[in-house]
């Protein structure tokens, strides 16, 4: 397997359960992640320099895709009026199928950070397929301050697929074998 970029080497892309992927490309910056999304002909460069990715018919945010494991932990600190439920056995179903679909493709990481205040960010590595999804990651999330390999992500895994489809009747989430993309946390 390729491997490019800065990482904390005791937590590969193997401790989230890849395995025989391709190339996996580490905490890329904006230009190498441009030009990595022009070769592949993800998007173009428009005037005025800015990335342009046609998101076909799945455009905008699918808030009932998003659903966040219901255990022990999240059962009483999630309001749940707001979000939507996925038993612990269902989600790893979801993450089985994308771990399947990712052998032998190429993926790109991101280790960032959820929230500003230090006290109660949270940690998180993302995976994704298309490099303009990691550009766009890196945008939304907190990037560290100065990248370096003995930060530990180890745990909250993310990933983006908008290729993977999970398997039909995998789940009891209605919403999810549409879905063109895994994103969830887990609480463990």
């Amino acid at each position: 397997m390729q491997e490019t970029g800065l990482r904390n080497s005791a937590y590969g892309a193997d401790r989230f359960g890849f395995k025989d992927l391709r190339a996996i490309h580490w905490n890329l910056t904006a230009p190498s992640l441009y030009e990595h999304a022009i070769a592949a002909g993800e998007a173009s460069i428009v005037e005025g320099g800015a990335l342009c990715a046609e998101t076909g018919v799945h455009t905008g945010r699918s808030p009932k895709d998003k659903h966040t494991v219901v255990d022990a932990l999240t059962e009483n600190a999630v309001w749940w009026d707001g979000n939507r439920k996925i038993t612990p056995e269902n989600f790893q179903r979801l993450y089985d199928d994308f771990i399947a679909h990712a052998r032998g493709k190429e993926l790109y990481a991101q280790d960032l950070y959820g929230g500003a205040d230090p006290n109660y960010r949270i940690k998180t590595r993302v995976f994704t397929e298309l490099a303009w999804h990691s550009l766009f990651i890196r945008q939304l999330l907190i990037r560290p301050v100065a990248p370096s390999s003995k930060i530990l992500f180890r745990n909250s895994p993310s990933s983006i697929s908008p290729r993977s489809r999970p398997t039909p009747n995998a789940t009891a989430c209605a919403a999810i074998p549409s879905s063109p993309s895994i994103s969830a946390r887990r609480s463990s």
